[in-house]
Parts: C-alpha cells; sequence; structure tokens
C-alpha cells in the first residue's frame, strides 16, 4: 500500500489509513512512501465508513503529514480527491478504515527522505 505524503500515523506501531478499496483481515501489506518501501505491515481489521458520517478529529489525526496543511473537512475531503481521477460523491461513497499493524521495518522514514533529497543532487 502506497502513502504519497509523509502522515505522522506512518511512525506508529499501529495506524490507520481510509481507501476506497476492501483489503481482507490478516493480509500483509508491503507499505510503501512514495514507491519507496518502508515496512510490512498486517491489516488487523478493514470496516466501512462513509466519510461525511465520520468522527473529525479521528479523520484529522488520520490525514496529517508535513506536506499539506489539514484544518477542515474541506482540506480532508480535497485530500482524498486528490487521489482519485474521478469526483467523490462524499455523501454516497464508501470508505473502508484499515487498521495496520507493523510487522517489520528495514528502512525508516527518515531514511528514505534523506535518500530522496540526495537522488536530487546526484
Amino acid at each position: 500500500m502506497n502513502f504519497s505524503h509523509n502522515y505522522y500515523k506512518l511512525q506508529n506501531k499501529i495506524f490507520t489509513t481510509i481507501r476506497k478499496e476492501l483489503i481482507k483481515e490478516g493480509t500483509i501489506e508491503p507499505i510503501t512512501l512514495k514507491r519507496k518501501y518502508l515496512f510490512d505491515a498486517k491489516v488487523i481489521s478493514c470496516d466501512p465508513i462513509n466519510i461525511d458520517e465520520a468522527y473529525y478529529p479521528f479523520l484529522l489525526v488520520d490525514t496529517m503529514n508535513d506536506e499539506i496543511p489539514i484544518k477542515t473537512m474541506d482540506d480532508i475531503e480535497d485530500l482524498f480527491q486528490s487521489f482519485y481521477k474521478k469526483i467523490i460523491d462524499f455523501e454516497t461513497q464508501v470508505w473502508y478504515v484499515i487498521v495496520f499493524l507493523r510487522v517489520e521495518q528495514k528502512t525508516t522514514i527518515e531514511e528514505v527522505i534523506v535518500q530522496e533529497d540526495l537522488n536530487r543532487y546526484l
């Protein structure tokens, strides 16, 4: 599962993500940041959610990152929309809250970011 932003949650042993795709519990997923491998994580739950009915503080914590300021529900919806080409109807779209448990970490997020910075100059 790829993350396109350096979300704060990726530092945690247990973290969530919200996606349009259902993933089977027990699945081991490689977690990547901007297509660079970080670690493997096991899906410990995957439950449907309607974004418009979700608890705002949960959505805020789930989407916070060091690249895009997230402060409002509109910011959250704009972020989600940026991942998909088709316009999303947030009132009807079913999303899934996926809870991951980190299995193994081979590369830290900081190492990925430093390597990306180095690659720009090479």
